[in-house]
């Protein structure tokens, strides 16, 4: 299991907070996989106090599992008589961004204040700011995309298209002139977290549909 880590260097006032998980800039954890190997977060951008991606939640093996679970599910119910499954599942999609869409479950770098849609909806049109960023857990939250599309059995082509259709809908930073829509560094971490898929760390993925 990903486990706490001390930090590669002491933490000093210039430094996020490290100690509590309800400030905004609560620095988390670092993250270690089972291997004992870190995902390096050195990117000029990067609010990380280690130089490594920070998580507030030490649970990948549930965002895999949550990947399995949605896939399999949407398999079985869009199968036909003849057990034949539709390379379109559109039920996943649904999963997909109530789990790593914006403000879904396991999209940290967001905290909505009530309800996922209302209160994207009221972001969008400006009634207020109804989403708490926490910027520091951007690399995080897609490889949490990367990792949960991998075990749902998703190719990173279709994760990445995925995320960049998710992005130029919900998200402010559609990037038109880059591949996919998608910030470099977004697809960097969404490839790093598809990559942790398929080593087999958290599970073995489903097959493609």
């Amino acid at each position: 299991m990903p486990q706490l880590a001390p930090m590669s260097r002491p933490l000093d006032s210039k430094d996020l907070l490290p100690n509590d998980p309800n400030a905004p800039n609560w620095s988390g954890y670092e993250l270690v996989l089972p291997d004992g190997s870190r995902i390096a977060d050195r990117d000029p951008r990067s609010l990380s106090p280690s130089g490594n991606v920070m998580t507030p939640k030490l649970n990948l093996h549930e965002v895999a599992a949550a990947g399995r679970r949605d896939g399999a599910a949407m398999r079985r119910q869009a199968a036909g008589s003849r057990g034949e499954v539709p390379t379109a599942l559109p039920g996943l999609e649904l999963n997909a961004f109530n789990n790593v869409g914006t403000g879904g479950e396991f999209d940290y770098q967001r905290r909505h204040q009530g309800n996922q849609i209302l209160d994207l909806v009221g972001d969008k049109i400006g009634i207020s700011s109804l989403y708490e960023q926490r910027r520091q857990f951007l690399p995080i939250s897609n490889m949490n995309v990367g990792l949960y599309s991998q075990q749902s059995g998703l190719s990173l082509e279709q994760t990445l298209a995925r995320a960049g259709l998710f992005a130029l809908l919900f998200s402010g930073n559609y990037k038109p002139d880059q591949p996919y829509g998608l910030d470099p560094r977004t697809a960097h971490f969404i490839q790093e977290g598809h990559k942790i898929g398929q080593s087999g760390m958290f599970g073995r993925a489903l097959t493609p549909p």
